[in-house]
């Protein structure tokens, strides 16, 4: 692992035919996985969580993005750091600068209020920036068009200190982390349920990825949980 950047794994719940979110989450077994889920997840001790745009869009309640100032053409270059003693964070993967923010802190089920930093790339307008600074949200540039892996973790461990981070999600997430070879370790959490929906899985190709190649998995432990649910730890094989 490059020591310049954070411990990385992913922590997702997955179906019997890996998908991450359904109907199956409404089963007994479902409700009881996820329950696991939380304490599971926070047995890494992470200093963040990171979560992909349709996360945040589907898991946190709607919030009314304050009117963005379209005058303002121009913006500061370079990141912005509003906060970095915060403790917790919850870095949100939004390339071009579209999530509604109204806060620059989020409270999610039993987790502590986690300060927000947005990964951006220069995609981004100065419009939805200079909301960011109002707002005190922090925010990274990390990359041209698409999202520089290397150049995010980087920063959340030099300037935010944070050294271990947890993925969940999306599939896309998911997937683009471990084509980077930035992920340390894959946690799942297997429910002893399934259904037949189209839900996003574990991992999904970006329509534009041109790198298929499969990637292997070494397991380093199995353990069986409540409501028969299981939890795999796998380190990848790159």
């Amino acid at each position: 692992m490059n020591s310049e950047r954070p411990f990385v794994n992913i922590h997702s719940m997955i179906s019997l035919n890996g998908k991450m979110v359904g109907p199956y989450w409404n089963t007994e077994n479902g409700s009881v996985t996820f329950n696991d889920y939380e304490w599971t997840g926070e047995s890494y001790k992470p200093d963040a969580w990171l979560w992909g745009r349709r996360t945040f869009d589907a898991v946190l309640p709607s919030i009314d993005n304050p009117p963005v100032d379209e005058n303002e053409k121009e913006c500061p270059e370079g990141d912005f750091y509003a906060v970095t003693d915060a403790g917790k964070y919850l870095v949100a993967m939004d390339p071009s600068g579209k999530l509604p923010w109204d806060r620059n802190t989020v409270k999610y089920m039993d987790r502590p209020e986690s300060h927000v930093i947005e990964a951006l790339t220069e995609k981004a307008s100065p419009q939805y920036k200079n909301l960011l600074r109002r707002l005190n949200v922090s925010y990274i540039i990390a990359g041209k068009d698409e999202i520089d892996w290397e150049i995010l973790l980087t920063k959340l461990k030099k300037v935010f200190h944070i050294n271990i981070l947890s993925i969940a999600g999306g599939g896309m997430i998911n997937w683009s982390a471990m084509k980077a070879k930035i992920v340390d370790e894959l946690s799942l959490l297997v429910t002893a349920a399934a259904d037949a929906t189209n839900n996003v899985s574990l991992f999904e190709a970006n329509p534009y990825q041109t790198n298929t190649d499969p990637i292997e998995f070494t397991v380093k432990s199995i353990e069986k949980i409540n409501a028969n649910g299981i939890w795999i730890k796998y380190i990848p094989k790159y």
